[in-house]
């Protein structure tokens, strides 16, 4: 059987995709909006982030 490039470099090879992958889509400018967003909800109701997160219980108000 004949080895080919992909068996000896399918996990570099797949893992270089995968980061660049992931930095294409963090460079669209949809992505960043989104994530500014989030980033905003995350900070104003930070009991919700460490409930969903972290699993704690929190109070809830309706500040």
């Amino acid at each position: 059987m004949q080895v080919t490039f992909f068996d000896n470099y399918e996990e570099g090879f797949l893992e270089y995709l995968e980061v660049h992958k992931a930095q294409a889509l963090k460079d669209r400018e949809d992505y960043q909006t989104l994530n500014k967003k989030i980033s905003e909800l995350k900070y104003k109701y930070q009991n919700v982030r460490t409930f969903l997160e972290e699993k704690e219980p929190i109070e809830l108000r309706d500040d």
